[in-house]
């Protein structure tokens, strides 16, 4: 029978969310894990490793590298505990909220389920001071798991056994639900809360009492009752007729161990007497074949205090039976290990080295700082794994460079474990200055990595191979990249519905594709690839929009008109502007049509956004200044405000990056391209420009009748958009301009302060 106790007494904040908001995007490429199911990835589909994967994925990937893969039985065991690790990197700042909306409703906590069945029993509610809180306070603002959930299933279970011997609404049922009443009032309470003793000539109820007692003990969080609860768990240990017995002496070790954490200090984690005395009971009772029941739970207890007793030695256990495949209990050896590795385990050279995964961890993690020890193991041992820390750890000058690539060219390129050696072959390559030898060797393998690979190992392949294009169609080809995160499209997150199933995944440009297009091709190649067939649709849409958007812009009046058609049929709240641009006869006239577009619609600019876009519509204001551009023009697109944050932050660059270089366009594109970025490049931010352009278009022709809803919006356009140290005075010029000349005018109303 499960016990009424904890699993293990660490102290740890609660979970903390910040305040949001909250945005969706794409992953191209995880960092902390692999790619979802995580199943097939511990089934040897590996992909591209990555020493920033946490050490649990690292764990998998050296079993699957050496030869000894894990059996579907123990694939199909730890496949929930992996899952849970990627999910809580997911859900905690680095790639957003994890998608949870598949999962099924969980069931009532058994805290909820165990008062719902004392009500019945007492025919009551709880009585209000009576909590069941299991988390108890500890410190300033946190808390650690006091009552766990098996404790109240054990007392649901015991209420329900105890009701069928003695009856459902009996004195003697009563009796105990006040008892586990008490019991459970420890579970969060600051005073200690005793269950009452009971004058009765039920020989099991009594049993059942001193149970509680030395429970409600266990719970108290004072080290000294502690101490007692542990000689009350010893006597009914002893006590042959208690059917607590099986449980008794168990728990009188665990009581020991929470006694010595929680005396536990900064300079010393536990009581080491405490602690050594709970080992010597722990091993005792492996030693006792009639407590064979409880040796499961005794054996991973003695985990617990052997990580703290004995931290190196235990740590080498873990590891070797993690490596060879002999684990009793794999989920719990991988829990072990990972605290083991996070907390418990010594990092001195010597003792992290005495066995191989411990010691291919942390080289791997640890890169080119540890390349040295890495190629030494590679020699050493001509293992996989230490093939795979040698490759990822060098550069293209290391003397063992050119070795380690002729052993990867022996490696199969098509085996799941090992694309991480044909990865890092292309990176070497590049590194190199052997670009045409990369880029074959992707070309070789295209056909398997497009269907084969994992998403985030298949983007990898692709923005390098990008970044080797011999021509603009050739570039286009490995632009896109596909949402690793399986994401529904955006049209659904949006909408917050579910996609149907086996629904493709959206794909989008990466930072690397979209800085090259906005900032390196000319417009000529942007409005071809408005048509061209390596792009999906909606992003042959994105693209025509943002071109379209340059063109109004750079005042192109041909390639924006070609474009027309295509955006009235992706965005009809453009039709309108499209069809008045097409009808005017001036460049004059083009330009106030295109200011006129601009204004009433935040979502218009002239770049590609990479990722996602913006939630709002295009014509909507978005609430947290996502609208028009800001003064990098697109630079730093995946930051809404490029020059407030380099303001905030000292150590960002004064200036933006220097722009891509596209190879494979001839001097003239190039040229082209450069032009139109300078001319794109002195705009301001969206706010600036078009104040500066629409006191400009008021001056000329006072009297159209757009300049007084003009001006209103080139206020709206300075509170919504981004700043910059021009756009406060054209606010106010804009303002006093609109009040002065156009003082009835309705959107003179509409503007009673400037920003």
């Amino acid at each position: 029978m499960l016990t009424f106790l904890l699993a293990l007494v660490v102290v740890v904040p609660q979970n903390i969310f910040s305040c949001g908001p909250f945005f969706e995007f794409a992953t191209f490429s995880f960092d902390p894990h692999p790619d979802y199911p995580i199943k097939d990835y511990v089934a040897s589909k590996l992909g591209v490793v990555k020493p920033t994967y946490y050490r649990l994925f690292l764990v998998a990937a050296y079993r699957n590298l050496s030869g000894h893969p894990f059996t579907p039985k123990e694939t199909a065991s730890i496949d929930r505990l992996l899952t849970d690790e990627a999910q809580y990197a997911d859900q905690y700042g680095l790639y957003g909220m994890a998608d949870n909306s598949n999962q099924p409703t969980p069931p009532p906590p058994p805290s909820k389920v165990w008062v719902e069945e004392r009500s019945k029993a007492m025919g009551e509610q709880l009585p209000a001071d009576a909590n069941v809180e299991p988390n108890k306070p500890f410190g300033d603002y946190q808390t650690f798991l006091n009552c766990n959930d098996d404790a109240f299933r054990t007392a649901v279970q015991t209420l329900h056994d105890r009701q069928q011997k003695w009856g459902a609404n009996s004195a003697d049922v009563k009796a105990w639900v006040a008892g586990q009443d008490a019991v459970f009032a420890n579970c969060s309470g600051k005073v200690f809360n005793q269950p009452p003793a009971v004058a009765t000539n039920n020989a099991l109820l009594k049993q059942d009492r001193d149970y509680q007692i030395a429970s409600a003990l266990f719970y108290s969080g004072n080290p000294d009752q502690l101490v007692q609860a542990q000689q009350r768990f010893d006597a009914i240990g002893q006590d042959k007729t208690s059917p607590w017995r099986q449980w008794g002496l168990y728990l009188g070790a665990r009581s020991l161990i929470r006694a010595a954490t929680l005396k536990g200090t900064e300079q010393q984690r536990y009581d080491q007497k405490l602690m050594s005395d709970a080992e010597q009971k722990l091993k005792a009772i492996l030693a006792d074949k009639s407590l064979a029941s409880v040796h499961p739970a005794t054996s991973k207890m003695l985990g617990f205090v052997e990580a703290r007793v004995n931290a190196n030695a235990y740590t080498r256990e873990l590891a070797q039976r993690l490596s060879n495949g002999t684990s009793t209990d794999l989920t719990q050896d991988f829990i072990d290990y990972r605290y083991m590795m996070d907390f418990g385990s010594g990092d001195a050279t010597n003792d992290v080295r005495k066995d191989d995964l411990t010691d291919w961890i942390r080289t791997f993690q640890a890169g080119d700082k540890e390349k040295d020890h890495a190629i030494a193991k590679w020699k050493e041992t001509r293992s996989m794994p230490w093939l795979v820390a040698a490759i990822t750890s060098v550069g293209a000058n290391d003397a063992a460079t050119k070795d380690l690539l002729t052993a990867a060219e022996k490696v199969d390129a098509h085996d799941p474990r090992l694309l991480t050696v044909l990865y890092q072959r292309i990176v070497l390559l590049r590194a190199m200055k052997n670009d045409k030898d990369a880029r074959t060797l992707i070309d070789a393998n295209l056909a398997y990595l497009g269907k084969d690979a994992p998403i985030s190992s298949r983007n990898l392949f692709w923005g390098n191979r990008m970044a080797m294009a011999t021509s603009y169609d050739d570039f286009l080809q490995f632009a896109p990249r596909e949402d690793a995160e399986g994401h529904h499209t955006q049209a659904n997150i949006k909408q917050g519905t579910q996609a149907p199933p086996n629904t493709p995944n959206d794909v989008y440009f990466d930072t690397d594709s979209a800085s090259v297009l906005n900032r390196a091709v000319p417009l000529t190649l942007l409005d071809s690839a408005t048509t061209k067939s390596q792009l999906t649709k909606p992003l042959q849409a994105q693209v025509a929009q943002a071109t379209w958007v340059r063109a109004l812009v750079l005042d192109d009046s041909k390639i924006a008109n070609s474009l027309a058609a295509q955006v009235k049929q992706n965005t009809p709240v453009l039709a309108t502007y499209a069809d008045e641009y097409a009808k005017d006869t001036t460049d004059e006239q083009r330009h106030h049509t295109m200011l006129w577009a601009v204004l009433h619609n935040p979502g218009m600019r002239p770049y590609l956004v990479p990722n996602m876009q913006r939630d709002a519509e295009v014509d909507k204001i978005d609430n947290y200044r996502d609208n028009w551009w800001c003064e990098d023009v697109g630079v730093k697109s995946t930051t809404t405000n490029w020059k407030d944050v380099t303001g905030d932050n000292p150590e960002a660059p004064a200036k933006p990056p220097a722009a891509p270089i596209a190879a494979f366009l001839n001097t003239g594109e190039q040229k082209q391209a450069a032009t139109e970025w300078d001319t794109l490049s002195k705009l301001n931010a969206a706010p600036s420009y078009l104040g500066r352009e629409v006191l400009t278009w008021a001056k000329t022709t006072p009297d159209d009748p757009r300049i007084p809803e003009a001006l209103h919006l080139v206020v709206r356009a300075t509170r919504y958009g981004c700043g910059d140290d021009k756009n406060s005075s054209y606010s106010k010029q804009a303002f006093q301009l609109l009040h002065s000349k156009y003082p009835k005018s309705e959107w003179t109303k509409k503007t009673p302060y400037s920003y």
